[in-house]
């Protein structure tokens, strides 16, 4: 996250030069609505609001998964004739 905060610039760069074949999404500020519209703060905010979510979501699937994990062999181990 800290990597989308320092380096948003050169993270946007690489990200339309992976995207695009062309040149087209070099807009001008001056006279291109979708930047007027839609400013680079805005583009950072979005970038945050994704990253976190994804981070959280994640969390939530490992301690998810962590604690199935755990339930399913403690479970087993009661099952098991030999205890």
């Amino acid at each position: 996250m800290a990597c989308t905060i320092l380096e948003f610039e050169a993270l946007f760069l690489l990200f339309h030069q992976i995207s695009f074949s062309n040149d087209l999404w070099q807009l001008d500020p001056r006279k291109d609505y979708l930047v007027i519209l839609f400013p680079t703060g805005f583009w950072l905010d979005a970038t945050l609001l994704i990253t976190i979510t994804a981070i959280c979501v994640a969390g939530i699937t490992a301690t998810f998964s962590a604690g199935m994990l755990i339930y399913i062999r403690l479970r087993t181990l009661k099952a098991r004739p030999d205890n």
